[in-house]
């Protein structure tokens, strides 16, 4: 990046176990978070049906967590936003 800035939206691969939590914390799914940014994250799950459209997403291992929504999904793939 020849001007120094970060571009938007600009992710990075990464293969960490997250947990897509809902209902009131009283249902979770586990993920591999697999691409990473500053806005958004690619996560892989066995199948996506009955997944709000909504939700948290944490990362046990990095200590993170954060409201996230689905921007695309397919079988086994969500692409979400963080929410602000």
């Amino acid at each position: 990046m020849a001007d120094g800035k970060a571009q938007i939206g600009q992710r990075g691969r990464m293969l960490r176990a997250g947990s897509i939590i809902f209902n009131d914390r009283r249902s979770t799914i586990d993920s591999a978070v697999k691409s990473w940014g500053s806005d958004r994250a690619g996560l892989s799950i066995p199948v996506t049906t009955g997944i709000p459209t909504e939700f948290l997403l944490a990362i046990p291992g990095d200590g993170f967590q954060t409201r996230c929504k689905i921007i695309a999904q397919d079988r086994q793939n969500l692409e979400v936003a963080f929410a602000a």
